[in-house]
């Protein structure tokens, strides 16, 4: 049984699904699409089917009734969008309140793709851009559609139906021309009805009975079609639960027969079930924080970067290492290295890397003999500033150049003392 308040929320959520197809709802105008990203801080964005910006906005603590709250103000919501290739919970049950269609990805999108489809439009924040790039994303998997719809509908005279069709065409994904007919019947069925537009334009000061029941009458046309989707909406739901049995039967088949006849009581084994589910989430969550701490050094190293150089990061100079980096972060010509152990390495690495990289910033210390066999500029992190994320870092430029300068300093006085001391040792033989 549903409480009070879920029962207006779902009774608000029928009548919002019936406002997209007969366009009857004061906030039922224009079609939009509202990109969201969830998380402690929310944010939403708001386009038009031109991808123009009407609203954008965060908070913390923002809930989804608050977002519907603020785009039924703004129009009939045709599509949600996120950035990931999942669709969030939050963005689900948005879609799924307003009737929207869901868009994602193929993949999730990194940092560069949504500044890139945020570019040009304004956002106070990483979160207000994530929404915009989300809302972006959408608006372009759409346009084709959209573009399709304008076109059908200019030349056919009927420009003035096109939010209505896009409403129709893109959230119950039917044709241009079964969106049409639909209208065009739905007016037809309007037309026959002569005695309540009879009705309606009577003066009520006049007849005050006829007032009553011209009002009785729309409240029952409005209560017949609440119910009809109610309906509809009960029977879908008794549907997805006969599914839902018949999936859970099998599985409990399954699971008993890999318990291979272990009687395991039925409340146990939902227990376990949830647990587990519990478990993925709570990982979910943990992966979730991490990208968000990684993102979150990522912006700040960016802020940063004036004055200082940017490394890219190896644990050790070995084969395997370099594959698997470079394939990520691209090390070119002249770049700079970050390396955790450069004692660690292989001769095909070094000859790879010794072809690019201008100079290499080491952790762990290793030996002047290590070091002029491997043939790079090398520079002890010891003492220098820098600030780093997964795979890149950056370094206060003054300080690297000045312990450079130290490090060939000592490295060409070492080179001449080895040098005399080898000269001695000849002369001392010659002498003998």
């Amino acid at each position: 049984m549903l409480s009070y308040r879920n029962q207006e929320n779902f009774i608000y959520a029928c009548q919002h699904r019936e406002a997209i197809i007969t366009g009857g709802e004061k906030t039922a105008g224009r079609a939009i699409i509202v990109g969201i990203d969830p998380g402690t801080t929310s944010s939403y964005a708001i386009l038009d089917t031109e991808g123009k910006v009407i609203r954008v906005k965060s908070a913390k603590e923002l809930g989804i009734n608050t977002i519907i709250s603020d785009v039924a103000g703004e129009g009939t919501v045709v599509a949600a969008g996120t950035d990931k290739r999942k669709c969030p919970a939050m963005v689900a049950r948005f879609a799924a309140k307003t009737g929207a269609r869901v868009i994602s990805p193929d993949e999730d999108l990194g940092i560069i793709e949504k500044r890139a489809l945020a570019a040009g439009r304004d956002y106070g924040n990483w979160h207000e851009m994530d929404a915009l790039a989300s809302a972006a994303n959408a608006f372009n998997a759409l346009r084709p559609l959209l573009k399709k719809i304008e076109k059908s509908l200019e030349l056919r005279g009927k420009t003035s139906l096109k939010d209505e069709v896009m409403k129709l065409v893109i959230t119950r994904r039917i044709s241009i021309n079964a969106a049409l007919e639909e209208l065009q019947a739905k007016q037809a069925d309007s037309a026959e009805v002569p005695e309540e537009a009879a009705l309606s334009s009577y003066d009520e000061a006049k007849s005050p009975e006829t007032g009553k029941l011209a009002a009785l009458a729309a409240q029952m046309r409005m209560l017949e079609r609440t119910n009809d989707i109610l309906k509809r909406h009960n029977n879908r739901l008794l549907n997805a639960l006969k599914r839902g049995k018949a999936k859970n039967r099998k599985l409990m088949a399954r699971i008993s027969r890999k318990l291979e006849g272990k009687e395991i009581e039925g409340a146990f084994m939902r227990e376990r079930l949830v647990e587990a589910l519990r478990q993925r989430l709570a990982d979910r969550d943990m992966e979730l924080g991490r990208l968000r701490d990684e993102l979150a050094a990522s912006h700040s190293m960016l802020a940063g970067i004036k004055g200082r150089v940017v490394l890219k990061k190896l644990d050790n100079l070995t084969w395997d290492e370099y594959l698997r980096k470079d394939k990520i972060i691209g090390i070119k010509e002249g770049d700079a290295l970050l390396v955790g152990n450069p004692g660690i390495y292989d001769e095909r690495a070094v000859a790879a890397l010794r072809e690019k990289v201008s100079l290499v910033l080491h952790r762990e210390r290793i030996s002047s003999r290590l070091k002029d066999s491997l043939g790079f500029a090398f520079v002890d992190g010891d003492g220098i500033d820098f600030a780093e994320d997964r795979f890149f870092a950056v370094a206060d430029r003054a300080g690297l150049e000045e312990k450079k300068a130290r490090a060939g300093m000592l490295a060409s006085i070492v080179g001449s003392y080895r040098k005399e001391r080898q000269s001695e040792v000849l002369v001392h033989k010659a002498e003998r």
